[in-house]
């Protein structure tokens, strides 16, 4: 099941990696569609960044995996509900 399931979530990043910037592009007025697309991969980075960040930090607690897991699925939470509120 492990190996399902991360195949499953390499899947889903890479369809929203595709679809999110489209998206932003297509409802973002003209001026404005270039920074709104560079912002969208400033915060995957910074994400990415957050993200390594908390794995150094959890790395010598015993069970400190589970937190990192753990904490992986807040923004993953707050995604999901924000998917309710679009246009």
């Amino acid at each position: 099941f492990l190996v399902a399931g991360r195949a499953l979530v390499g899947v889903a990043i890479g369809f929203a990696s595709g679809t999110v910037p489209m998206y932003s592009a297509e409802l973002s007025p003209s001026a404005q569609r270039g920074v709104i697309v560079t912002l969208n991969d400033l915060n995957v980075v910074v994400g990415q960044l957050l993200a390594s960040g908390v794995n150094v930090a959890f790395k010598d607690i015993a069970g400190g995996w589970r937190w990192s897991m753990g904490l992986a699925a807040v923004p993953a939470a707050v995604l999901f509900v924000g998917f309710f509120f679009l246009p």
